[in-house]
């Protein structure tokens, strides 16, 4: 078990890293090519999408969990929405709470841009798993 939590802590440390560092490549749709999400970013919408008005860092994390089975590291769960912000797939408020009262959070709410994006990766994965055989998917080879 120490090995497989070693492992995961690794993985998310350098996806981390790569997120950071990476960008999707965004096309428009009316011209006939979709916006691309990476599985985690529509994990992420999906979360928020859930969420609604209680979508701040450590719920989000929490569904996350709840949705994949697997935590994720807070420095991944941030730099994730930060680049979504970018992105304009969602957007940030944050709260001025009174004295006394919780403390300050941010929120966030999918965008239009956001439910759009993940409609068109839907699509495209409907579209990619159309017609390609069940036995395939039960470990059946190409043949």
């Amino acid at each position: 078990m120490e090995k497989k939590s070693s492992w995961f802590h690794f993985f998310c440390e350098i996806y981390d890293k790569i997120v950071t560092f990476c960008t999707i490549i965004s096309y428009n749709r009316v011209e006939n090519t979709v916006k691309k999400l990476t599985i985690n970013e529509q994990i992420f919408l999906i979360a928020i999408w859930h969420l609604g008005d209680n979508a701040f860092g450590v719920q989000i994390r929490e569904k996350i969990k709840e949705l994949t089975g697997s935590s994720m590291m807070f420095g991944t769960i941030y730099n994730t929405l930060e680049y979504l912000v970018r992105k304009e797939y969602i957007a940030v408020r944050n709260t001025n709470p009174k004295q006394g009262d919780e403390r300050k959070r941010v929120y966030y709410r999918i965008t239009e841009n956001g439910l759009e994006a993940l409609r068109e990766a839907k699509e495209l994965q409907e579209s990619l798993w159309q017609g390609l055989p069940d036995y395939v998917l039960d470990g059946g080879g190409n043949d």
